[in-house]
């Protein structure tokens, strides 16, 4: 019986030491499970992570991280000039260079569909290509002008269709508009031919930058603010019919302001309201002569607040117009642009208000970067290696 008891209570320990270790073995699975992990947050596309930089577009700046610097004095001389627009002139003045203007040749009309506002907005690379195609000269030069040094192609283009896919609908759409207006303004003076070629290759140089800082600078549709861009040195190229060609060779090279200034004093307008003449009496968009006209305007006019999106859409054609000069006449380097910019100059001084804003606040440090200074470095070269 005795033998019989402890067997029993050694059979009943055997089964609790058993039930207890099996209860060790599943105690950690008895645990509460863990909370689901939430999800990273999504990232918009063009944001960027801290640790990766990106190219532009430039995020948005905070309006409310750092309040803009206060404006600094209007320069002396900005200060005392006087803006002269052409409906401010007397008739017989305004009909004077109006004469003069009309006997330049009138471009092609296919110049109007090209800087129509449904071709600017909704032209497909097709659509483009056709246009083209309609003027053989034109052509002709473009294909030039894609096959050499300046864009570096690998292989070479043969007919437009290709020439828009390597360039892209917008690059193609300047070297097309430029080429229709360079036959109003033939001359055989060799000093010039090489001015026009200058101004032109300004414009280009201009372009190009209003098509790099859209994106950058949050702006939608870029073709319609290059070509604004481009439109805006016509009456650089105008004046060769209404001034001395020594006071217009002296004035190339010079700053807006100093120009504007010499202009008025000689002819009674400057160059940009010239220009808005000059595309009157060929009849294009009203609203196209006005946002043109505008660009230069604003080296006489400090920004208002809210700004709108038409001001900062001015702001950038008006640096681009400045950029592009400066550049092309060799006054300044792609390594200089953002000091240039951000510095004292008179043509400046309002554009830096624009700058300072949550919109453009991106487009300074922009210029500062390296791949842009090297692309826009070659550019520069190029053009100004082709001069006559």
């Amino acid at each position: 019986m005795k033998f019989l008891t402890v067997f029993v209570v050694l059979v009943l320990a055997a089964l609790v030491v058993g039930w207890l270790l099996r209860r060790g073995r599943q105690a950690p699975q008895a645990r509460p499970a863990a909370p689901p992990s939430v999800p990273a947050p999504r990232r918009h596309a063009g944001s960027s992570s801290p640790s990766v930089p990106q190219a532009p577009p430039a995020p948005m700046a905070d309006p409310h991280s750092e309040p803009p610097p206060p404006p600094a004095p209007v320069p002396e001389a900005l200060a005392a000039f006087q803006w002269v627009s052409h409906s401010s002139l007397s008739e017989a003045r305004q009909k004077a260079i109006m004469a003069a203007l009309q006997r330049l040749p009138a471009p092609s009309r296919a110049l109007h569909q090209l800087v129509a506002p449904d071709f600017l907005a909704q032209a497909s690379s097709s659509d483009l290509a056709e246009l083209i195609q309609g003027e053989p000269q034109v052509a002709a030069k473009v294909l030039a002008t894609v096959n050499s040094p300046l864009f570096g192609l690998q292989v070479p283009v043969m007919s437009i269709g290709p020439a828009v896919t390597y360039l892209g609908l917008n690059t193609v759409r300047g070297i097309c508009l430029r080429y229709m207006l360079e036959d109003a303004f033939p001359h055989s003076d060799p000093q010039v031919k090489r001015y026009f070629a200058q101004v032109w290759g300004a414009s280009t140089l201009a372009s190009e930058l209003c098509q790099r800082l859209a994106p950058v600078g949050h702006q939608a549709d870029p073709g319609a603010l290059s070509t604004q861009v481009l439109l805006s040195f016509l009456g650089r190229l105008a004046l060769a019919s209404l001034l001395p060609t020594p006071t217009l060779l002296a004035l190339a090279d010079q700053d807006l302001l100093s120009r504007c200034q010499r202009e008025q004093a000689e002819l009674g307008l400057n160059a940009s309201e010239v220009g808005a003449l000059l595309m009157q009496s060929w009849q294009l968009p009203e609203a196209l002569i006005h946002s043109t006209q505008e660009i230069d305007r604003l080296l006489i006019s400090p920004p208002h607040p809210p700004k709108t999106k038409a001001d900062q859409r001015r702001a950038l054609t008006y640096l681009s117009a400045r950029l592009g000069e400066r550049l092309m006449w060799g006054r300044a380097t792609p390594a200089q642009a953002q000091a240039l910019v951000m510095g004292p100059e008179a043509d400046f001084h309002h554009l830096q208000q624009h700058l300072h804003g949550p919109t453009l606040g991106g487009v300074p440090a922009w210029l500062a970067t390296a791949d842009w200074q090297r692309q826009i470095g070659q550019m520069q070269q190029r053009l100004q290696a082709e001069l006559p």
